[in-house]
């Protein structure tokens, strides 16, 4: 009986600890997509303006990845590296599929709440990056990174 349930734990956790141990797919991804510049304004900026209210970010289909399969409520973004967990007040991203770049690869189009991602320290003036870590309908995670320029 033992030797039957050592090997029922080997089928059950180890591939459980495997999947969660692999490191994530490395996509591309594009904030502001068809913006050179990647800027973000700063909810009460300069001049007493809004701001950017929506950005959105793209995550790039290739012949091997199709992006039209990431989970939108599992997106995150950070300032730089792996988000680990959701910042209070965290809203997920809006999602729309289409072709970005041109490519004739459909494309996710996440679109993130600027306010939100100011409050949670996700966006500052010295943010230079922002990196999307989300997980795949199969559960996959991916991570990915662009630079941004963001202004007050």
């Amino acid at each position: 009986m033992r030797t039957i349930n050592r090997f029922l734990v080997s089928l059950l956790v180890i591939p459980a600890l495997a999947a969660w141990a692999l490191p994530a797919k490395q996509v591309k991804i594009d904030v502001e997509p068809n913006s050179s510049s990647n800027s973000i304004t700063l909810p009460g900026g300069m001049g007493g303006g809004m701001g950017s209210t929506r950005l959105p970010v793209a995550v790039l289909s290739t012949k091997s990845f199709d992006a039209t399969m990431v989970k939108p409520s599992t997106a995150r973004l950070s300032s730089g590296g792996m988000a680990s967990s959701m910042p209070s007040g965290y809203n997920a991203p809006t999602s729309s599929v289409r072709d970005v770049n041109g490519d004739g690869h459909k494309d996710m189009v996440l679109t993130f709440n600027v306010s939100s991602l100011a409050k949670s320290g996700t966006l500052t003036p010295s943010t230079s990056q922002l990196c999307l870590n989300a997980k795949t309908d199969e559960g996959t995670a991916i991570h990915g990174c662009d630079s941004v320029n963001v202004m007050r």
